[in-house]
């Protein structure tokens, strides 16, 4: 009989070996899904972002060569030779601290 026994206990042994393998692999497949979910999502927030990132530089190619050809017709302005040179300098200086006054106090009254 002990011999049955020990057959009896060796099979219940390799049963609970068995549940627990078989447990064991359900949570590894459960966070296998669950990190292939989060890398599918880190993906499409990459794209996404990327995409606005070629936006962004696109917008910013254009307001540099504006910004150049601005500079340029300014230098050409300067070339020129009026006597009014120092007067117009004076008159751009000023233009521009109102641009910037202005964004200011925009942004000031927006973000209240």
């Amino acid at each position: 009989m002990s011999g049955g026994k020990a057959r009896k206990s060796g099979l219940n042994a390799e049963e609970m070996l068995q549940q627990e393998n078989d447990h064991l692999t359900d949570n590894l497949t459960m966070k296998v899904s669950s990190l292939k979910s989060l890398a599918s999502d880190i993906e499409r927030e990459t794209r996404s972002q990327n995409v606005q990132l070629d936006d962004m530089d696109d917008s910013f190619g254009g307001a540099g060569t504006l910004l150049s050809g601005t500079v340029n017709r300014v230098k050409g302005m300067l070339l020129v030779g009026s006597s009014n040179r120092k007067l117009t300098c004076y008159f751009a200086i000023a233009l521009i601290i109102l641009f910037f006054l202005f964004y200011y106090l925009f942004t000031k009254v927006t973000h209240k």
